[in-house]
């Protein structure tokens, strides 16, 4: 069928990338790789996004053995929609689009990689504007901002890429430095090792309920027995 998985599961241009998601998928055959197989039909279906779920998608090189970000891409363009033929309705809601640029450092020492926001999802669809012709892209980022109970469906990133850009970075320029930190990622509602203090806190809250309900109890029956004693005098 439409959604069977094809031989490595993505396109050429996206072929060496690494692929980052907090958003969990319906199923394998809807999974992430679905946003990067240039097919119109296809679509990676996601579980009704939180605040903070994000997709991301880093260029490697070729040789690059780490998984950390490459020496990416001068794109003139990203548009990124969501919502499929099939399911129009299941949109990204609020959501933004980033970016990890290498953009070169004032004293001219080499590049560092920044992330910049390019703008706001807007009926499920977002698209860059102007050209991103600051310094190659190295990673792309769509990331929620707030819940939504709807699923979402991404039939897939699009990028133009630039034929014209200034002298593109070399190894040597990223140096040490091609790693970026991650963009900070507010409101983030899953996390693989959840901290103790919200566990203290719940119990705190716990504890503290189940005082009031002991003082409640113990109000009643002081109450009852001041009723009773009344009656008797």
């Amino acid at each position: 069928g439409k959604f069977a998985l094809r031989a490595g599961g993505r396109s050429t241009f996206w072929k060496n990338v690494k692929v980052s998601t907090s958003l969990d998928s319906f199923a394998k055959e809807f999974g992430p790789d679905r946003a990067l197989d240039e097919e119109e039909e296809t679509y990676f279906w996601a579980i009704s996004p939180k605040s903070g779920d994000f997709f991301e998608v880093t260029f490697l090189d070729e040789d690059n053995k780490k998984s950390k970000a490459g020496l990416g891409h001068w794109l003139k363009r990203v548009r990124v929609q969501t919502g499929s033929k099939d399911r129009p309705g299941d949109q990204l809601e609020k959501a933004i689009l980033k970016v990890a640029q290498w953009l070169k450092e004032d004293d001219g020492s080499g590049f560092k990689l920044r992330w910049f926001d390019l703008g706001a999802f807007s009926k499920g669809i977002e698209v860059t504007d102007p050209e991103l012709l600051a310094g190659p892209v190295a990673t792309i980022r769509i990331q929620a901002t707030e819940n939504q109970m709807k699923w979402m469906a991404m039939p897939e990133i699009e990028v133009e890429v630039a034929q014209e850009h200034p002298e593109h970075p070399t190894a040597d320029d990223i140096g040490s430095s091609d790693t970026a930190p991650r963009p900070r990622v507010p409101g983030l509602s899953r996390s693989k090792a959840p901290l103790p203090l919200p566990g203290l806190l719940r119990e705190a809250g716990d504890a503290n309920r189940t005082l009031a309900g002991h003082a409640s109890h113990a109000g009643h029956a002081r109450h009852n027995s001041s009723s009773a004693l009344s009656k008797l005098l």
